[in-house]
């Protein structure tokens, strides 16, 4: 399922706050580069890859009013259930008080059908993209649903795991990862970060996931590099940034 075509899909994966959104910048613009350099040498102006960043859940409409769902419920479900109160379909929105104390809890599998319904969506969004030869790199997509649901919460039962890889392939309908970039950080170094970042950055997740969930998480994501080592690479996200840009674009340089 994997794309071998001009265009690829390449995903960045780890526990919150591993660096991905800055090491996906960083590999855009590395990547813009190459682009340019490559078509100076052709002397020409003409038709070449392009570039495209986006972020799972979300990237859609249906997909973003998900992501809020996930990972700010607080927010997103009052609003909702506001908008609805007035309409006659909606019992439930006339009787829903915010002001009471809500806990906002679901079951993990409640999780993973969320996320792949905003990942049926988000596959719909980029594969004409990839398909016309571009690159989209991807913050998140089916590891982090089977790291963070089918590890982390639901303790790595083997029936489920092998119910969330059938469901990733449904929802992503032909479309799979060409390359995966696994920043590895230890749950020590992830709460520090949390620790120094605005608290409406912690999401959901981060608020009600104990420790012992993120570190069978990390455990999960471990596991999905063993098992699929040519395109699961592991980088050190301890290093600093530049570092680990430079261990990233070492691996892409080869492996495009």
């Amino acid at each position: 399922m994997t794309n071998n075509g001009p265009g690829k899909l390449i995903t960045f994966e780890g526990v919150d706050c591993c660096g991905k959104g800055t090491q996906i910048k960083a590999v855009q613009a590395w990547l813009a580069n190459q682009q340019q350099l490559s078509t100076i040498e052709a002397g020409s102006i003409g038709p070449s890859f392009k570039c495209f960043s986006d972020h799972e859940p979300g990237g859609t409409l249906y997909g973003e009013a998900i992501r809020g769902i996930l990972k700010n419920p607080d927010l997103t479900l009052p609003a909702i259930f506001a908008a609805l109160r007035e309409h006659s379909d909606y019992e439930f929105a006339q009787q829903f008080k915010p002001e009471e104390n809500i806990s906002y809890r679901r079951n993990g599998r409640t999780e993973i059908f969320l996320f792949m319904a905003s990942r049926a969506e988000f596959a719909d969004k980029i594969k004409p993209i990839i398909d016309n030869g571009a690159i989209v790199l991807a913050d998140r997509l089916m590891d982090s649903t089977m790291a963070y649901q089918g590890y982390g919460k639901l303790q790595g039962d083997p029936k489920i795991l092998e119910i969330i890889n059938i469901l990733n392939r449904f929802a992503l309908n032909s479309l799979w990862p060409y390359l995966t970039f696994f920043i590895d950080i230890p749950i020590d170094v992830m709460y520090e970060r949390m620790g120094k970042q605005p608290d409406e950055k912690n999401s959901f997740f981060e608020k009600k996931y104990p420790r012992e969930t993120f570190e069978r998480i990390r455990q999960g994501y471990q596991r999905i590099a063993e098992l699929e080592p040519r395109r699961v690479k592991v980088i050190d996200g301890t290093k600093i940034a530049e570092e680990v840009t430079a261990a990233i674009i070492e691996i892409l340089e080869s492996a495009l």
